[in-house]
């Protein structure tokens, strides 16, 4: 092992001996860096908000708990298309179309949250749920009311 590091050291000599080293500048960084997204208000990244939002609705009264569309409403609020980098306006986009392929649902943002994802791998304490207009829980995908969820809920 002491060898194959004297060996190493005296060829790394050797080079800087040789000559014609300068000290050359590393090229610039690039210039088509757009810096990350943030929340208009919260100052927040888009998937932060998107746990900020999950987690605030899980801690609402029942009379106070948001359904998807309000959640979807008040993420294309917080962040303004014309003010984000373009991976975040492409987002936002297929955000707000309803029904076409390739979309965003906040569903599949709930699931990453629940899993962890938008959250470094930290997965909540409470998982987030669907609500409905009077704060029931629902089905994530059929949107009715699921009763056994609801039947023991004390918010």
């Amino acid at each position: 092992m002491a060898k194959r590091q004297l060996q190493t050291a005296k060829a790394a000599v050797a080079i800087a001996q040789l000559g014609g080293i300068e000290k050359t500048p590393d090229p610039p960084s690039r210039v088509d860096y757009v810096p990350r997204t943030k929340g208009q208000t919260s100052g927040l990244g888009i998937c932060m908000f998107w746990s900020a939002m999950f987690k605030a609705n899980g801690a609402l009264p029942k009379t106070k708990k948001m359904t998807d569309e309000e959640i979807k409403r008040k993420v294309i609020g917080e962040f303004p298309a014309e003010n984000q980098p373009p991976r975040t306006q492409s987002f936002l986009g297929k955000l707000g179309e309803v029904g076409q392929k390739g979309t965003v649902t906040v569903n599949a943002q709930r699931i990453m949250y629940n899993n962890g994802k938008l959250t470094s791998g930290n997965v909540p304490d409470k998982v987030s749920v669907r609500y409905n207009e009077d704060g029931e829980v629902v089905n994530g995908r059929t949107g009715k009311v699921h009763r056994r969820t609801t039947e023991g809920s004390e918010n």
